[in-house]
């Protein structure tokens, strides 16, 4: 395993020990550089894009660097590299034969022991048996010197690690181990948003799936404090009872209160919000007008959840009792 090399002042050449007013600058322009990467995070961009821009920034903040980020296997998904250009194509086969478990060299050692790695000089460190293929191969690709930062975020392991390779023997200055610890992190965080946007979007599609199923409107409603009523969620359902569809009622709760009788849009509004201090479960019968002019009869059930903020959220269903009202109609009339 390479050594996690220690660096200090003395250990530096004098070229690089440069002025403070330069130290300030260059971190300025790293702080520039950092937050294009985090734009991109806020923004929603595909994860190898984020990636790749992080270690470009590191190329444009560490003199001669070739940059990558190699992504640690997670569940089906296997070890991968994304690599800048700078990166030679024939390096990136060894490097992606590198498993988690590594630990002889800097770019999957840095993940699995979740520290640095800064090795000034690979053929000096290479072990001396069975290295690693990115051993072997570096002198062919003019590889001298490897560093690696583990991508570390809130979970339990390092997601990867942010590799640098250089052409001569080189050791990081302060500013360097500075920089590159703050786009590891970065990187690190934005691999875990990437990872729970991707959980998230996939159990919203298990429970979409699961409302679709269900007979009847799956909806869920808020209701702020200050009486702001919105539907945060309603299944795909509601087009076929209401005629609206469903992204005009999230946008609009208007769409879907219009197509109620007078008679309970009266007061509907004074009820919900009377039931929502209350916490009272919503138990309504109603009519309904769709578009096509059809008249229906629905069954509201909903129980209410007050959050830390005050707001109500209604998790409930509506069902279509028009045949049920209608067969009671009909079984009125018979009698009378």
């Amino acid at each position: 395993m390479p050594a996690n090399v220690e660096v200090n002042s003395s250990m530096l050449p004098s070229n690089v020990l440069a002025p403070e007013a330069d130290l300030d600058e260059q971190f300025a322009l790293f702080v520039k550089q950092q937050n294009k990467v985090f734009s991109l995070i806020l923004n929603g961009a595909e994860l190898d894009r984020i990636l790749f821009k992080a270690a470009d920034v590191a190329e444009t903040m560490i003199g001669g660097a070739l940059c990558c980020v190699r992504l640690a296997g997670h569940g089906d998904e296997p070890p991968r590299i994304i690599a800048t250009r700078s990166v030679p194509t024939g390096y990136l086969e060894p490097l992606n034969r590198l498993r988690d478990d590594d630990r002889d060299f800097p770019l999957s050692a840095a993940a699995a022991a979740e520290a640095p790695q800064f090795v000034e000089d690979l053929a000096a460190a290479a072990p001396s048996s069975d290295p690693a293929a990115a051993f072997e191969t570096a002198p062919i690709y003019d590889i001298r010197a490897a560093w690696a930062q583990p991508m570390v975020g809130e979970g339990d392991a390092a997601s990867g690690a942010l590799g640098f390779f250089f052409r001569d023997r080189r050791a990081p200055t302060r500013l360097e181990m500075r920089m590159i610890e703050g786009l590891a992190g970065l990187a690190g965080f934005a691999v875990e948003h990437a990872r729970n946007r991707d959980a998230l979007s996939a159990a919203d599609s298990r429970f979409a799936a699961l409302a679709d199923s269900i007979p009847g409107v799956v909806y869920q409603r808020a209701v702020s404090p200050d009486g702001d009523i919105r539907y945060t969620y309603i299944s795909s359902a509601a087009e076929e009872l209401f005629g609206v569809k469903p992204d005009e009622i999230v946008n609009n709760s208007g769409a879907l209160f219009d197509t109620y009788g007078s008679e309970y849009r009266k007061d509907f509004r004074e009820r919900l919000i009377q039931a929502s201090k209350d916490l009272s479960m919503w138990d309504v019968e109603a009519t309904i007008v769709g578009k096509d002019g059809k008249r229906k009869y629905t069954h509201a059930i909903a129980r209410p959840t007050r959050r830390a903020d005050g707001t109500v959220v209604w998790d409930g269903v509506i069902l279509d009792q028009t045949r049920i009202k209608e067969a009671e109609f009909a079984a009125a009339a018979a009698e009378a």
